[in-house]
């Protein structure tokens, strides 16, 4: 398959299975939003910092595969990597740098197709658990079991200095 370029005539090859790809990881989002009873709407929020915090939690080590399909460059999971912290903290920050330097973008439906493009559909189902709950208005922390009714705000967690530092490299 080959593509051509507005500007001129040198053609861009672009591998067929590419395009399979992005239909499989549209498909397979359409089914776990239909089994979690998602909106579109719900999908395309940002993500909150608490549901960050669960992620990192019980996330698989796979997220070092992440920054290209979030559109982050790689050089970030390998700074982060090779920062202090266990596995859990360095995730975290991972995270919410992606959260901080996306913006709007970072959202859960952008978090959500990546998983399912680097072969994490465990992890993608996780998010989406986490967010019917949060769209239900029950939402229970599993690491302290605490639970509330209403929505989850994106300020829920405080940001420690630490961190802080850590992902956006500002002086403590």
């Amino acid at each position: 398959m080959v593509d051509y370029q507005s500007s001129g005539s040198s053609p861009i090859t672009t591998h067929p299975l590419a395009f399979s790809k992005m239909a499989d990881s549209t498909e397979t989002l359409s089914s776990l939003m239909e089994h979690y009873q998602l909106k579109e709407e719900d999908c395309n929020r940002q993500i909150s910092t608490l549901h960050l915090d669960e992620i990192s939690l019980n996330f698989s080590r796979k997220w070092r595969f992440l920054p290209a399909r979030l559109k982050m460059e790689d050089i970030v999971a390998y700074d982060i990597d090779r920062g202090p912290g266990d596995e859990e903290e360095k995730r975290r920050a991972f995270f919410l740098k992606w959260k901080w330097t996306k913006g709007s973008n970072a959202t859960y439906k952008a978090l959500i197709c990546a998983l399912l493009e680097i072969k994490s559909r465990q992890d993608a189902e996780s998010v989406c658990k986490l967010l019917q709950e949060s769209t239900s208005g029950v939402y229970q922390h599993k690491a302290s079991g605490a639970s509330y009714k209403g929505p989850v705000s994106s300020g829920a967690l405080a940001h420690t200095r630490w961190l802080k530092w850590f992902c956006l490299g500002k002086p403590m």
